[in-house]
C-alpha cells in the first residue's frame, strides 16, 4: 500500500450545449395599467344618490354623495361587503368618454365604504317619477356578470411545487473512484452514476419585505423539499427571494394574474447518508446549489393561484461515500491514518420546470 493514496477528484456534468446557453428569456414588459377599468365601458350619465346613516359621513362631512357611475358592492372574506363608489363631487365626469382620461378619473376618485354605513341608494328622478331605490344585495345581483378580479393575495405566501429538471442529455461516464469501471448516467435514475432527468416536491414559505407602488411586492423566505438524486435523499434548504408584479390586486382595476421573479441559494442535506453529509470537518457545507427563474400566478380562487415557473439551477451534491467500488480506496486512507473530510461531488446545471399552487 502506497503512502500517497489516490486523490479523490470531483466529477462534473458538462452542460455546454445550446439548451443551457439559452436558458430562458424574461418577459420584458408586464402591463398593469389603468386602461383596464371595469366601470369605464359603462354608462356614466345616470345619477345615483348615496345617503349615509347618522354618524357616518364622508371626509368632507357630506351625508349624501352623488355619482354618475355604477355602484359596485364586493363581498370580502368574513362576509363584509365593501361598496365601491366613484365620488363625482369634483369635475364633470359625465362629459368623459371611455378611455385613459375616464379610467384615471375613476381610479383617482374611487372610495370604498362598508355597506352597513349606507342608509339608502336611489336614482335621481323628475317630479313625476318616484326615485328608484336600490339595496346593496340588489346591486350585487345586478352586477354579478361583471368581470371583476376576485383574487385577494395574502402578504404571507406559501408555495407548493412539483419540480421536473433536465440535465445534459449526453452519455457522460462516471467513475466512483479513479480506475473503477465507468458507468453512464441514466435517463431517469437515483444512483450515484447520475441521471438526465430529476424530480421532486418543493415548498416555500415567504414573508413580505417591501411593496412598490401599492401593487408589486418583494418577499424573502425559505425553500425546502425532497430530491432523490445522485445516490442520496436530499433535503434542500435555501434562501428564497421573490418579486411579484401585480401582487396587490384591485377588483376594479388591472388584472388578477401575476408575473414573478425568484431565486435560490442554499445547501442540501442527505438524510440517508451513513455519515454526516451536511458539514465538512472545516465546517463548510458539503452540498450547495443556486438558481433563478421566472413564473406566473394564474388566479383560480380568491385565495389560490395555479403557478408555473421555469428556472436555471446549478447543484453541487455530495456522492455516496460507501460505494462498494471504493472499498480499497477508503481502506487505503484508514491504513495511512488520513481522515476523509470531504466528499466527491457532482456539479450539474439544469433547466427546471415547476408546477403547483400559491396561497
Amino acid at each position: 500500500m502506497t503512502k500517497n493514496p489516490i486523490k479523490f477528484k470531483r466529477t462534473k456534468f458538462n452542460i455546454r450545449g445550446h439548451l443551457y446557453y439559452s436558458i430562458f428569456f424574461l418577459l420584458i414588459q408586464y402591463s398593469c395599467s389603468t386602461s383596464k377599468c371595469v366601470l369605464c365601458e359603462m354608462d356614466n350619465k345616470t345619477v345615483y344618490n348615496i345617503e349615509f346613516k347618522d354618524g357616518n359621513t364622508m371626509p368632507g362631512g357630506e351625508k349624501i354623495m352623488q355619482t354618475y357611475f355604477d355602484i359596485i358592492p364586493i363581498e370580502e372574506s368574513g362576509g363584509t361587503v365593501k361598496v365601491n363608489i366613484v365620488d363625482c363631487s369634483e369635475g364633470e365626469p359625465y362629459r368623459l368618454e371611455p378611455g385613459e382620461e375616464m379610467a384615471q378619473y375613476v381610479k383617482d376618485h374611487m372610495i370604498s365604504v362598508d355597506s352597513l354605513d349606507i342608509k339608502r341608494i336611489t336614482k335621481t328622478s323628475d317630479a313625476d317619477i318616484y326615485p328608484d331605490a336600490f339595496s346593496v344585495r340588489r346591486l350585487m345581483i345586478e352586477n354579478s356578470d361583471l368581470q371583476l378580479c376576485e383574487r385577494n393575495r395574502n402578504a404571507f405566501k406559501v408555495e407548493l411545487r412539483g419540480m421536473l429538471g433536465a440535465r445534459s442529455f449526453k452519455n457522460i461516464p462516471y467513475e466512483s473512484i479513479p480506475g473503477a469501471v465507468a458507468d453512464t448516467n441514466q435517463f431517469i435514475g437515483f444512483g450515484a452514476q447520475g441521471t438526465k432527468l430529476i424530480f421532486g416536491p418543493e415548498i416555500a414559505i415567504l414573508a413580505p419585505v417591501y411593496k412598490f407602488n401599492n401593487r408589486n411586492r418583494l418577499h424573502i423566505g425559505i425553500m425546502s423539499g425532497y430530491w432523490p438524486v445522485d445516490g442520496g435523499n436530499f433535503i434542500p434548504i435555501s434562501i428564497h427571494p421573490r418579486f411579484t408584479f401585480n401582487d396587490i390586486t384591485s377588483p376594479l382595476f388591472g388584472i388578477c394574474d401575476a408575473l414573478y421573479l425568484f431565486g435560490d441559494i442554499g445547501t442540501a442535506y442527505d438524510f440517508s447518508a451513513d455519515k454526516n453529509k451536511f458539514l465538512t470537518t472545516g465546517n463548510r457545507f458539503v452540498s450547495s446549489f443556486y438558481g433563478f427563474g421566472v413564473g406566473v400566478d394564474l388566479w383560480k380562487t380568491k385565495t389560490m393561484d395555479i403557478s408555473y415557473d421555469i428556472a436555471y439551477r446549478h447543484t453541487s451534491l455530495a456522492l455516496p461515500l460507501n460505494n462498494p467500488a471504493s472499498t480499497e480506496w477508503l481502506d487505503c486512507l484508514n491504513e495511512n491514518g488520513i481522515e476523509y473530510s470531504d466528499y466527491n461531488k457532482r456539479a450539474a446545471g439544469q433547466i427546471v420546470i415547476r408546477v403547483g399552487v400559491t396561497f
